[in-house]
């Protein structure tokens, strides 16, 4: 938790469950440039405690900006 606060720019969400008494999974979803994200997965597969980790990326592409009322942003499209 505390390394998710700590990038809370990258962190879209995340996903805690218990598989046992003592034993549970976590998932968290990332969005942001591929080294920034590396390094915060490799962050966090080494703190104590963790027992399995994997990083999976997947490539995307900026489409058009535009804007909905007054704000202006861009859609991310994965690539096929």
């Amino acid at each position: 938790t505390h390394l998710q606060h700590e990038h809370h720019d990258l962190t879209v969400s995340a996903t805690h469950a218990h598989l046992d008494h003592e034993q549970c999974i976590e998932t968290v979803i990332l969005k942001g440039r591929v080294d920034a994200v590396r390094r915060f997965a490799d962050a966090l597969i080494a703190e104590r405690g963790v027992r399995h980790g994997q990083l999976n990326l997947i490539s995307v592409d900026r489409t058009g900006a535009h804007s909905h009322g007054g704000e202006s942003h861009v859609h991310l499209r994965p690539r096929n």
